[in-house]
């Protein structure tokens, strides 16, 4: 005959059990009512409207649900990845990459002065900071005695900004407009904007929306700088027209272009050597 022991389990590892399992709730559970959310990043408006023209003539390509639309790159949240503790402290996942080819046939052995690809993209919440980290992948010519670039990052600060206030979990977030400021992995992927910059035309969005019964809302475009304009009569400017009058359009509309992007953008000083190539000098 079987004799079946039960053995006494005392306060105390009852008590300790009861801890460990506490210890043991998902880190998602803070979470649990959060249903969709998209981040809006421009980078710089009047970068991504320079990209657009003629000039540049690039093109944005994006996959698993982020867009480009209004000047600006759109991630949707990741709801089922996301992370927030019960004070809004955590990390919010972002879907989708994003990657723009420009400058074609300017970089080395006529590949692209600018091929770019930013994924893996989260935001990192502390409170009312917010980091964009992400992976970055560039190839390029920054027009340094052509010197062809490549180099990527991983999990790198692109930028930063700030929230009037903690999120608080399970209430909509609508902050639109947020500064935002380059971090060390948008100076490295864009060799232009250093880290610490303020972002003149780089203001970002975050919407969050939570089951609380209330629309939270939807990004804002970025409106036109009048680069796009200055781009599209640069196109329609040919090296072949060299009057006086044509030639001066052409340097009012580069010195428009330098004045708002700058030239340590990787592809432009290409574009600038280019014309002087061409018969024109600046």
């Amino acid at each position: 005959m079987e004799v079946c022991r039960v053995k006494k389990i005392s306060s105390a590892s009852l008590a300790s059990a009861l801890i460990v399992s506490a210890m043991a709730v998902p880190a998602t559970a803070a979470t649990q009512d959060l249903t969709a959310g998209t981040f809006a990043w421009p980078i710089k408006t009047s970068f991504m409207e320079h990209l657009a023209g003629p000039m540049a003539a690039g093109r944005w390509t994006t996959t698993d649900g982020a867009t480009y639309k209004d000047n600006q790159l759109l991630f949707p949240v990741n709801v089922a990845e996301t992370t927030l503790d019960a004070d809004g402290n955590g990390t919010i996942v972002l879907d989708g990459s994003a990657h723009i080819v420009a400058y074609k046939g300017l970089g080395a052995g006529g590949s692209a002065g600018l091929d770019l690809t930013y994924s893996d993209l989260k935001l990192q919440v502390q409170g009312t900071k917010v980091e964009l980290v992400g992976d970055y992948v560039l190839s390029g010519d920054p027009g340094d005695k052509g010197a062809q670039v490549d180099r990527d990052g991983d999990d790198d600060v692109l930028v930063t900004f700030t929230l009037d206030a903690p999120i608080a979990v399970g209430t909509d977030v609508s902050a639109q407009d947020r500064q935002a400021t380059a971090g060390a992995g948008l100076e490295g992927s864009l060799l232009r904007y250093k880290e610490g910059q303020i972002l003149e035309g780089g203001d970002v969005d975050l919407v969050l929306d939570f089951a609380d019964g209330k629309d939270a809302g939807v990004v804002e475009g970025h409106k036109s700088t009048g680069l796009a304009q200055a781009s599209a009569q640069l196109g329609t400017l040919s090296s072949e027209e060299p009057s006086s009058e044509g030639i001066g359009i052409l340097v009012g509309v580069i010195a428009g272009v330098v004045a708002l992007v700058g030239t340590a953008v990787a592809g432009m000083p290409l574009v600038l050597d280019a014309l002087k190539r061409a018969g024109i000098r600046l």
